[in-house]
């Protein structure tokens, strides 16, 4: 069962729902599950996330026509291939998408009710690779899925999720991680500034951390010292934290770490440095 099988909550919670509902029965494949659930809940702005972060990394199956290219002048024969994938108009906006699919079934069917007469094969395209080709073909994006619970990926959709919906952030049994809000930019600079004073801080990373048990989010700055780390907590962790405290909410805490705890490790790994060290030339700093 897809709820055994899978420790995501979201994918265990639809699993849960689907045997009381005959109609969520059909939601086999984890992208079906998650859209479902999302689709559910809209305003949940986590589940959107979650959902933007698979899109970013699905590969969908779509249907290629491929021929013979038409042999250059002098050649015998040529082993060049030309492919060209299906386009499919989508009555609820009237608009050409590129017809992709997660479930086998529904591209089948689909390959039979819409393109009976036509010699079609299938690929395994990623979602970016996917959005490439629409680009380039002009169309509006990608249709997944089409039939009962059709998915239609906008160009505009994917540029958004790609440039303001933040991936989910690493989790485990103690902490939650997110980016923080848009409205710490004066934070960020005040931030910048006292690392500039600061030696030997290569790159700092910012962060809402969500501790098991807690409801408010703390404000998590990790830094990478390249100095002595019996220094790092005695001096640069105060400093950076005293230049945090006049833009904390009411009862948020600052947690100052580095790249050798767990939290730093995650932070680092899954977001970019809001700051990072050069030289007067504008170069990266070495350090010995």
């Amino acid at each position: 069962m897809l709820a055994k099988d899978n420790k995501d909550p979201v994918l265990q919670a639809v699993a849960e729902k689907s045997a009381l509902d005959p109609e969520k029965k059909k939601a086999t494949t984890p992208f079906v599950v998650r859209l479902n659930y999302f689709m559910e809940n809209p305003q949940d702005h986590d589940l959107e996330r979650r959902f933007a972060a698979m899109l970013l990394e699905t590969y969908f199956r779509a249907l290629v026509k491929v021929q013979p290219t038409q042999k250059m002048a002098g050649e015998e024969h040529s082993s060049l291939l030309e492919m060209g994938l299906a386009i499919t108009t989508y009555l609820a906006d009237g608009k050409k998408y590129i017809p992709v699919f997660t479930d086998q079934l529904v591209l089948k069917q689909f390959a039979k009710e819409m393109i009976p007469n036509m010699d079609f094969r299938t690929f395994r395209f990623s979602s970016a690779e996917l959005m490439t080709e629409a680009q380039r073909l002009g169309v509006t994006g990608l249709l997944v899925n089409p039939g009962k619970q059709t998915f239609p990926l906008s160009r505009d959709y994917w540029q958004y999720i790609n440039q303001v919906v933040p991936l989910i952030a690493p989790t485990n049994d103690k902490l939650r991680i997110e980016l923080p809000s848009l409205g710490t930019k004066k934070l960020m600079g005040m931030l910048k500034k006292q690392c500039k004073h600061l030696h030997k801080i290569n790159e700092v990373w910012l962060a809402n951390v969500t501790i098991a048990g807690h409801d408010k989010a703390d404000l998590a700055v990790i830094a990478d010292y390249r100095g002595e780390q019996s220094e790092f907590g005695s001096k640069v962790a105060r400093k950076l934290a005293l230049a945090c405290k006049p833009f904390l909410e009411y009862d948020q805490d600052v947690l100052v770490g580095n790249l050798d705890d767990e939290m730093g490790k995650l932070i680092s790994q899954q977001f970019a440095p809001i700051y990072q060290a050069t030289t007067f030339f504008g170069g990266r700093p070495k350090y010995d």
